[in-house]
């Protein structure tokens, strides 16, 4: 395999997108900074995930001993590196999550008894402790994971193999405990008198299915480029294919199954989750998410070809 080069003109795109969600940033802080950080954290949180996926999916290969993984591994395991950014980029977040999360305001909190209930997790200290712990797993399990793996492109020594099955299996249950904390105090925590027991795992069906699209973008993109020469077939890209079908139908149950529970409940404090998102215009994205992520590419994906 080649050596990756990034061309002049993909950093300059790299470099113009950047300097393009800065700008609009910026646009958006002065004209509503509250709305400007929601936005802040939801993209925050999609690439986050793609850092944490990318692991997770080198950690199941690891762990199930797949061998025709071997060549796409290496994709998914370069999304670590998007650690050092995250770790940057969440420093706002702290800093401004009064802005954003209600149950920052002392005084609201007091004088909300739900609040006020949920106060021994929801609190800016313990807030910033399971960010630590996430970031923590991820950069040092993580990066013993990718380190440990480039080292036996070298060496061939089967005794990594074995090591990297171990702490991939430390990191899984950290995984699902961490990252379920992570999803719930930057996105579920925004409407704190809301909550749902399936928004971990819904989240998890989320993370996954983008890291796989992503991971498939990367393959086809470097393929095509001639990076990875005759190392990477059809059979690999159907393989890939596979997990982002069958990730597809898990997303769309694990999704409807909520719905389906919130509705059949029919309780206010549950309901206001799907009633925000058929006011104001959001219906067109509500049904636009059943189309374009589950509908089209279901069919879409059916074919081998």
């Amino acid at each position: 395999m080649k050596s990756l080069k990034i061309s002049s003109g993909l950093s300059t795109a790299f470099s113009a997108a950047v300097f393009i969600g800065v700008a609009c940033f910026s646009y958006a802080f002065l004209k509503d900074p509250n709305r400007a950080w929601h936005a802040y954290i939801m993209n925050y949180y999609f690439f986050a995930c793609l850092g944490l996926g990318g692991l997770f999916f080198a950690a199941t290969q690891h762990l199930t001993s797949a061998g025709w993984s071997a060549t796409v591994r290496r994709i998914p395991e370069a999304f670590h590196a998007w650690f050092l950014p995250a770790l940057i980029l969440a420093i706002p977040i702290v800093v401004a999550g009064k802005t954003v999360y209600e149950w920052t305001h002392h005084e609201e909190v007091m004088n909300d008894h739900l609040l006020h209930m949920k106060s021994a997790y929801l609190n800016i200290p313990f807030f910033v402790v399971r960010l630590v712990l996430l970031f923590a797993v991820w950069y040092f399990i993580g990066g013993r994971l990718v380190k440990n793996s480039l080292k036996q492109d070298q060496t061939g020594d089967l005794t990594i193999t074995h090591e990297n099955v171990k702490f991939s299996a430390i990191y899984m249950p950290l995984f699902a405990l961490l990252f379920t904390f992570f999803s719930v105090d930057l996105i579920m925590s925004m409407d704190p008198h809301w909550y749902s027991t399936m928004f971990g795992v819904n989240c998890f069906a989320n993370l996954f299915l983008s890291t796989i699209a992503v991971t498939i973008i990367f393959v086809v993109h470097m393929k095509r480029a001639g990076y990875f020469g005759e190392s990477i077939n059809e059979n690999h890209f159907h393989a890939l294919g596979l997990l982002q079908f069958a990730f597809t139908v898990f997303y769309a149950y694990i999704a409807f199954c909520q719905f389906m529970l919130i509705w059949y409940g029919n309780m206010p404090e549950e309901t206001v989750y799907y009633l925000k998102r058929y006011e104001n215009g959001w219906s067109v994205v509500a049904y636009g998410v059943i189309f374009g992520k589950f509908l089209i590419p279901f069919l879409a994906q059916l074919p081998r070809e």
